[in-house]
């Protein structure tokens, strides 16, 4: 929490990327954070970012929450990371 609460006062004075923050909420094992702060990362343009990283295993727990395909579907993507209506027949 000590990490979280310096890395926010940080986020006070100047930038921090929404990302990081998501991580360390997502450390503690608060879902609500690391959405709150995946939601700013995509408010700040930065969808590659986040599609890379919640394919990394920390992200699991984000994974089988139902937000999760709430923000896919904000970036344009299914569950799986591929584009709404697109499959693998489509793009040959």
């Amino acid at each position: 929490m000590q990490l979280v609460a310096e890395l926010e006062a940080t986020a006070r004075r100047e930038r921090v990327v929404p990302l990081r923050l998501a991580e360390a909420y997502l450390g503690l094992g608060d879902l609500d954070g690391a959405f709150r702060y995946l939601d700013s990362a995509l408010a700040e343009r930065q969808p590659a970012l986040v599609w890379f990283s919640l394919r990394l295993p920390r992200w699991e727990p984000a994974r089988r929450d139902p937000r999760f395909t709430e923000l896919m579907a904000k970036m344009g993507l299914d569950a799986e990371g591929r584009p709404h209506g697109g499959d693998s027949a489509s793009r040959q």
